[in-house]
């Protein structure tokens, strides 16, 4: 009952903020949709976990021009056990002054793959704050179990490297495994 109440009230307050609701529903080799694997999914909990009344009343801090428009459109998204080569796509929108940030990468055999869903709550070029969630599943770590981070995560991009790489980069196997989840320019 109460997730059905909480699914209910998210897309409520999803609709009067002008949030599409992004189908991550996609089919996986076996059968399985990733939205059924999300539900199975091991989760790690991460920073703050934003209310959805909380992010009614925010607004991305955007430090200039430049960065607004280094981030709005599509992007490049890889997390390498899937591929560096095969990239797949993110998009980020500006919903009432709140940027949304959604995308996903398949493998070739849909097997494996990570989806980006939620809101970036600051930006500049060097670094952004995502509050979300980032599913992924990978044939051959945490024996095959999607791994969901949910909260507060950091991307930063440092050098001359033309993407910002997920700080939080602790995958659910434990057995230990390091996963870059890149978005680029």
């Amino acid at each position: 009952m109460l997730r059905l109440s909480l699914t209910f009230f998210c897309l409520v307050f999803g609709w009067m903020i002008g949030l599409q609701p992004v189908n991550i529903a996609a089919q996986t080799a076996e059968g399985e949709t990733t939205g059924q694997a999300a539900e199975s999914a091991q989760v790690l909990r991460l920073g703050q976990e934003l209310s959805p009344e909380e992010l009614a009343r925010r607004k991305t801090q955007v430090t200039d021009a430049r960065t607004r428009k280094l981030f709005l459109g599509k992007h490049g998204l890889t997390l390498q056990w899937i591929s560096w080569d095969k990239w797949g796509t993110a998009t980020v929108k500006d919903v009432g002054g709140l940027w949304r940030l959604t995308g996903s990468q398949y493998s070739q055999d849909r097997q494996d793959y990570l989806i980006v869903e939620g809101v970036i709550l600051s930006a500049s070029p060097q670094e952004f704050v995502f509050a979300g969630s980032i599913l992924s599943r990978v044939s051959h770590i945490n024996a095959g179990r999607p791994c969901k981070r949910v909260g507060t995560m950091t991307f930063k991009a440092t050098g001359k490297r033309r993407y910002w790489r997920l700080q939080e980069m602790e995958n659910c196997d434990p057995e230990g495994a390091t996963d870059y989840v890149d978005l680029y320019f």
